[in-house]
């Protein structure tokens, strides 16, 4: 996580409060139907994971908290927010600078059942491109000043799961999942 030493300096010293965070997602394309619902649930990743050697089984395999940390705050077109814990937030932080804590795993978004549409979002380059995901973080340096952290994200990976529809013999159904 790249942050200002200054902020190192006062999470070694316990003077960080965070106040408020959240991840934002802008999508760019959609696959299925534009008009149908999208919901899921945000969930805390509890082990180490591989970006590049993620697939199905992996996600099968993945350890994560069985009650959900998050929700979508907001679901439109042009944009998809949804909070993250502030004391989950501030260790992921905290981990930058104290070792001995938890390792940041991340979370995993799980659509319902009831989605039936993926959508797509800006993949994590080397150059910050605008659509990208970010976290943002307001916080508090107690009794000095609040303020804004925007976080890249370190990696993403999506992985499609399910009996692909079945299409007519004129069709050919491409059923995939890439991370890289």
């Amino acid at each position: 996580m790249q942050m200002p030493d200054s902020i190192r300096e006062y999470l070694q010293h316990d003077s960080v409060i965070v106040q408020s965070s959240w991840v934002e997602m802008r999508p760019n394309y959609v696959l299925g139907d534009e008009t149908a619902p999208i919901n899921f649930d945000v969930y805390k990743v509890n082990n180490f994971w591989i970006p590049a050697d993620f697939d199905e089984d992996s996600l099968n395999a993945l350890d994560y908290d069985n009650n959900p940390i998050s929700f979508p705050d907001e679901v439109s077109d042009s944009l998809i927010k949804f909070s993250v814990q502030t004391d989950l937030t501030l260790n992921w932080l905290k981990k930058e600078v104290v070792d001995s804590l938890p390792e940041n795993n991340g979370v995993m978004l799980k659509p319902d059942e009831s989605s039936r549409k993926i959508l797509g979002f800006q993949a994590i380059t080397n150059v910050r491109h605008p659509d990208e995901p970010v976290m943002k973080i307001v916080y508090n340096v107690i009794g000095k000043k609040t303020d804004t952290l925007t976080q890249k994200l370190a990696s993403d990976v999506h992985v499609i799961t399910g009996e692909p529809e079945k299409l007519n013999s004129d069709n050919i159904n491409l059923l995939a999942d890439y991370a890289f």
